[in-house]
């Protein structure tokens, strides 16, 4: 269990990112990073592979970051 599942757990309903008005609670990042890193992977993306990000800094960057680590890819 990764430090973004164990804070999940702990801490479900707890605010973890804050972005002007959207928010994600712990849970949600959860689910929303595991969401998008199966994604990624159904693309193709894999542990010790290179992830570009390019994009304003913005809640969907941060996921994609997370989605790319939790992978085991480097963003």
């Amino acid at each position: 269990m990764d430090i973004l599942a164990r804070h999940a757990q702990a801490h479900p309903h707890t605010p973890a990112v804050i972005d002007g008005e959207r928010r994600l609670s712990w849970q949600e990042y959860h689910e929303a990073r595991n969401r998008l890193a199966h994604a990624l992977a159904d693309l193709g993306l894999a542990a010790g592979e290179h992830a570009a990000l390019y994009a304003e800094n913005s809640l969907a960057v941060f996921l994609a970051s997370a989605a790319a680590r939790a992978l085991g890819a480097i963003p």
